[in-house]
C-alpha cells in the first residue's frame, strides 16, 4: 500500500469509532484470578511474564528456578513447561499488571491487606536487588575467569624439573 491509501479516510465506514471504554467498565471485567499468581495464590507482587505468556510473582518464579537448579532439573514454566533460559535472563517486571494491582486492586483492599501487600512488595524489591547484584557478581567472576584463562593459555608457564 502507498501512503495515500493509508492516509485516505475509509469510504465504507463513515461512523466514528466507538469510544474507549471507561476505567470502570474495564475494571468490571478483571477477576482476582486474572491478577493472581498460581504458585502463591495471591495477587502478583512484581509480576513477571515469561516468554510463554504465563505470569508469576518475581519471588515465586525465582524460588521455582532455584529449586529446579538445586534438583538439577531444566528451568521451565510451572504451567506449560516451556524452557526458561536462565535466572539471568528473566524478563522485566510487567508494569501494566503491577499498575493494575496498584491502582485498581489495592485501593479496594482492607487496610491490613494493603499493609500485607506492601510488606510483600518491599520483600520483592529486596530480593530483586540481591538477585541482580548476584547476577552482576557472577558475570564479573566469569569475565575475570575468562581473562585469566586467556592470559594463562597465551603465556603458559614452563615447568622444568
Amino acid at each position: 500500500m502507498d501512503n495515500q491509501t493509508l492516509n485516505r479516510p475509509s469510504q465504507s465506514n463513515s461512523r466514528s469509532p466507538s469510544p474507549t471504554p471507561s476505567v470502570k467498565s474495564i475494571n468490571s471485567t478483571i477477576t482476582k484470578t486474572d491478577l493472581t499468581c498460581v504458585i502463591c495464590t495471591e495477587y502478583y507482587v512484581g509480576p513477571l511474564s515469561l516468554n510463554c505468556g504465563h505470569t508469576y510473582c518475581y519471588t515465586c518464579i525465582v524460588k521455582w528456578c532455584q529449586s529446579c537448579q538445586e534438583n538439577n532439573q531444566i528451568l521451565n514454566c510451572p504451567l506449560c513447561h516451556n524452557k526458561i533460559e536462565s535466572l539471568e535472563k528473566l524478563p522485566n517486571i510487567n508494569i501494566v499488571i503491577q499498575n493494575m494491582i496498584k491502582n485498581i486492586i489495592l485501593p479496594k483492599l482492607k487496610p491490613q491487606d494493603r499493609d500485607e501487600y506492601q510488606r510483600k512488595y518491599n520483600y520483592f524489591k529486596e530480593i530483586q536487588c540481591v538477585i541482580q547484584t548476584s547476577i552482576l557478581a557472577d558475570k564479573e567472576e566469569r569475565k575475570y575467569q575468562d581473562q585469566f584463562n586467556h592470559n594463562h593459555n597465551q603465556h603458559p608457564h614452563s615447568h622444568t624439573h
